[in-house]
Formats: structure tokens, C-alpha cells, sequence
């Protein structure tokens, strides 16, 4: 197995190569297009196979690594479940209950870990396609868009390096927007279907979905069905678990009593650190996981009137981007669960600042996690602490993560009150069309 060191080495050399790709391929965007145009899901898939299901294969098949990060638990836990045994009273889980059985699936036909990672890059290149095929209805360079994801160095890094799932929130975000848009403007009558759609990813991936849940209350017009959706699958399945295992299944809640970074917490402790030693961390949890409920709740509100699946994605910047920020035991990767939703609404390829915002969050991602870890994950509660250049760079590079999804989460809010001041139909079709000033 490749020292670990090495490992960030090729990362970082990685990522370096496919920021300078992403700089060309911007600069020649228009005869990218003109080029694609005809054949645009081919080239999707080209893009995909170039730079997920090759470099699968050269990294884990021909160089024969073994996936690091989460995918070792993830292989463990998905083991245990293939044998029968039951989640959160067998093993430990901090994912929603059906999400080690799904993972389980694959390893079936290879039991592997590799498995679970080509598992998470089909999951991936599904969302792509299908985020692409729902915003190529009104934005022309939605194929320049998706082709952007694919070749950031982040999405790269994080999925076929890491093995990570949570790209696969947004497919469920998805989903419930093409619903809504189906219904028409308002996305009357969608409810229900949006609901069911949401308990299904609450049980199936995580707990953290459900942030997203404070904010669509208000942005939809019929409640009651979207309740009727949620409740539907989710008091069965609770009364299910509780009568299989007690209060095991409340197990995910105990993520965040385990503080990561970056976050505000992080970057603010050397600032209030007195204050950080005197409050636990699990009170902290609550106290931000209420403030972000609050805040989504009131950003909800603000946008009630706006059509559901124009609001939708901005929205879901700011749930999640408010959720990293707040929350201490938040981490960098959380930027995945809202980066594709980023490059499709916020990331016009003509706005120089915007592609630098872009590949900063993206190589920062790939840095600072490494970073913290072979620090062994360092928690500055005064600047006295920060005794050496490294503990310094890292510090630094907390600063500018959380300056960037503090950025992303202004810009966000900003699209959303330029949406309202648009009018109806402008805002459903020619004003998503990534080009005009945001």
C-alpha cells in the first residue's frame, strides 16, 4: 500500500494538472460547445469513462490500492449487514438504516471494498447525467457544466479517492424538482411525491438530509401532502426500529458529539478558545443544529412565494453550505453534497471571479483535510498554539475554506432575492440560463 504521504503528493499533483485543464477548457468554451453540441450524451459518457472508470481501473485494478478514508467502514459495516446482521444493535452506523444493506448490494458479485467505491462512482455519473438533463432544458451550456464537474480536481479527489456518498443527496434533490416542475410554476399537487421522495433518502442515507426538510416546508404550497409524503414510510419505518433495537436507531444523532473541521467553531476558537473549553461539544452541536434550523426556516420563509424548483437549488447552497459552517463537526468533504449545485446555478463559465472561486474551494478540499490529519487533527483554542509554519498553513487553510463557503452561501441568498425580483416566467426558464448577472 502507497505510504500515505506519497499518496497526497499525487493528489495535490493531480489536482494541479486538472486546475490548469479547467483553466483551458474554460477559455476555449465556445468551441468546446460547438464541438459537443451534436453529441452531447456521448461525450458525457467519454468524459465520465476518461476521468472516473479509468483511472478506477489504473489506480485499484492495475496498481492494486486499497480504498482509503470511509470505504474500509464502509466495507466493514456492509459486510455485516450481507451476513444478516442487523445495523445500530450489531454494528455501529452513523447512516441512515438501509444505507449499509444498499452499499452491501455489489458485494455480492465482488466482495470488495472496491465495489463499494465503483458503487459510489455509478451513483455519481447517474447524478451528473441527470442533472444535466434537467438543466439542458433551459440552459445551453449545461454540457459544458456537467463536463466541468467531472474534470474538477475535488469531485475526483473525494469520490473515486475516497469513496464518498454524499453527492447523492442531491439526486434526491433532484428528483424532487423534477417533480415540482412537472406539477408547473408552483409545483402545486407535487407534495406528496416530494415528500415520499424525501423520507426515502432519509432512510437509505443520512440524518444530515434532513436540513433541507425546514426550508421546503415553506416553499411549498401544499404541507399537508408533503407531511402525508414524509410520514408515510417514516413512522412505520420508526416504529420498526424501535421495536427491532430500542433507542439504538437514534445512533447517526451521535455524529455530531465528534468535532472535525473546518468550520467557525474551528477558525473562531483561537479568538474565544475560554469559551469552546467551557460549553461541550454536544451542547454546541445543538445550539448551531437549532441556529441553522432557525435560518433555514427564515430563508424559507423570506422565498415562500418563489416557484419551488427555481428556489430549489439555491436553497439547498444555503441549507448546506449554513450547515458546514455552523456546525462543529462539519468537515471540508461536505462541500460534495452541494458543489454539483453550485457549478450549475452559481458558476456562469464567462465570470472569471466565479471559476476562481471554483478551483480555490476545489484544491482547498484536497489540501486541508490531509493537512489536519497529519497533524493529528489540531484544535487551536489560542494563537499560541499556533506554534509552527505548518499548524500556521493550517489554520490558514480552515480560514479560506470557511471564506469560500461563506461566499457560496452570500451568493446563493443573492440569486434568490434576484429571483424574486424577476418575473414568473423569466425565472422558470430563460433566467436560469447560466450567463446572466448574478
Amino acid at each position: 500500500m502507497t505510504p500515505v504521504v506519497l499518496v497526497f503528493a499525487a493528489k495535490v499533483a493531480v489536482s494541479l494538472l486538472l486546475t490548469l485543464l479547467v483553466l483551458l477548457f474554460v477559455r476555449f468554451r465556445s468551441a468546446v460547445l460547438a464541438y459537443v453540441q451534436a453529441r452531447e450524451d456521448s461525450v458525457l459518457g467519454l468524459t465520465f469513462t476518461v476521468f472516473r472508470l479509468i483511472p478506477f481501473i489504473l489506480i485499484y485494478l492495475v496498481l492494486d490500492e486499497l480504498p482509503r478514508n470511509d470505504v474500509p467502514f464502509f466495507y466493514e459495516k456492509a459486510t455485516k449487514a450481507l451476513e444478516g446482521q442487523m445495523v445500530y444493535r450489531d454494528f455501529w452506523s452513523f447512516h441512515a438504516p438501509l444505507f449499509s444493506y444498499l452499499i452491501a448490494v455489489p458485494l455480492w458479485l465482488w466482495h470488495s471494498p472496491k465495489a463499494i467505491v465503483l458503487l459510489m462512482l455509478l451513483v455519481e455519473g447517474t447524478t451528473v447525467w441527470l442533472t444535466y438533463r434537467y438543466y439542458r432544458t433551459h440552459n445551453p451550456e449545461a454540457i459544458l457544466l456537467a463536463i466541468l464537474y467531472l474534470i474538477l480536481p475535488a469531485p475526483l479527489v473525494i469520490c473515486l479517492l475516497g469513496g464518498q456518498e454524499d453527492i447523492a443527496l442531491w439526486l434526491f434533490g433532484l428528483l424532487t424538482m423534477g417533480v415540482a416542475r412537472r406539477r408547473g410554476q408552483s409545483g402545486k399537487g407535487a407534495g406528496l411525491s416530494i415528500g415520499l421522495i424525501m423520507a426515502v433518502a432519509l432512510l437509505t442515507l443520512k440524518l444530515t438530509f434532513v436540513m433541507i426538510a425546514f426550508p421546503v416546508f415553506f416553499l411549498l404550497k401544499d404541507k399537508i401532502r408533503w407531511i402525508a409524503g414524509l410520514a408515510l414510510p417514516g413512522i412505520p419505518a420508526l416504529v420498526i426500529l424501535y421495536a427491532l433495537m430500542g433507542w439504538l436507531f437514534l445512533m447517526p444523532v451521535q455524529h455530531g458529539e465528534l468535532p472535525f473541521s473546518p468550520n467557525l467553531s474551528t477558525v473562531l476558537r483561537p479568538l474565544i478558545g475560554v469559551f469552546f473549553n467551557e460549553i461541550p461539544l454536544k451542547t454546541m452541536n445543538w445550539v448551531a443544529a437549532l441556529a441553522t434550523i432557525g435560518l433555514l426556516s427564515a430563508t424559507g420563509y423570506r422565498f415562500r412565494n418563489l416557484p419551488y424548483a427555481a428556489a430549489f437549488p439555491s436553497v439547498w447552497i444555503v441549507a448546506f453550505g449554513l450547515f458546514m459552517l455552523l456546525q462543529p463537526s462539519a468537515m471540508a468533504y461536505y462541500v460534495f453534497i452541494y458543489l454539483i449545485a453550485v457549478i450549475f446555478e452559481l458558476t456562469p463559465l464567462n465570470d472569471g471571479r466565479r471559476i476562481g472561486l471554483l478551483l480555490a474551494v476545489n484544491l482547498l478540499v484536497v489540501i486541508q483535510p490531509f493537512v489536519f490529519v497529519y497533524l493529528d487533527q489540531p484544535f487551536f483554542n489560542s494563537f499560541g498554539q499556533i506554534d509552527t509554519g505548518l499548524r500556521l498553513v493550517e489554520y490558514l487553510l480552515e480560514v479560506a475554506t470557511v471564506g469560500c463557503v461563506g461566499a457560496y452561501v452570500w451568493l446563493a441568498y443573492r440569486r434568490l432575492r434576484q429571483l424574486e425580483k424577476e418575473p414568473t416566467d423569466v425565472v422558470v426558464t430563460e433566467s436560469r440560463i447560466l450567463g446572466f448577472s448574478r
